[in-house]
């Protein structure tokens, strides 16, 4: 276990979470409202395993799973001196936006990016309801608009 709040616990994410996580990815694609559908299941199943070089992290209430953050290490494009974490995919399903699951997600994958990483590079969804002030007090700021 990662993190522990009274109710949620962040963990590493394992194989037995994929049927879950390609449920949610389709979720999260269908809310972004795009005229693509975001992500492929077959290209997700091949990928999955290769995540966990990476990082993965699981939110889990009551050993439910209710949300989960996954990124890549990697060197930076322009300068290969410069180790990044980049986000990939940050998602809270539904019926727990309004609980503490995505910033204890946040606060995790910060952590690690500050173990492994010179950087740590977010994006975050034009329709999030995450106010700025909330990554600005963890040490981030608009790059790209």
């Amino acid at each position: 276990m990662i993190a522990e709040s009274t109710k949620t616990t962040i963990r590493t994410g394992n194989l037995d979470d994929l049927e879950w996580i390609i449920s949610e990815l389709k979720s999260f694609s269908d809310s972004l409202n795009m005229r693509y559908e975001l992500f492929n299941e077959e290209y997700i199943r091949a990928m999955f395993p290769i995540l966990f070089d990476k990082v993965m992290l699981i939110a889990e209430r009551n050993e439910e799973r209710i949300g989960f953050i996954a990124g890549t290490l990697c060197t930076h494009p322009f300068n290969p001196k410069i180790k990044i974490l980049q986000e990939m995919f940050w998602w809270v399903n539904e019926a727990n936006r309004h609980s503490r699951a995505g910033l204890l997600l946040l606060n995790a994958f910060i952590a690690i990016g500050k173990e492994k990483a010179d950087l740590i590079f977010m994006s975050l969804e034009s329709n999030t309801k995450l106010r700025e002030e909330t990554m600005v007090r963890r040490g981030f700021h608009l790059m790209e608009r």
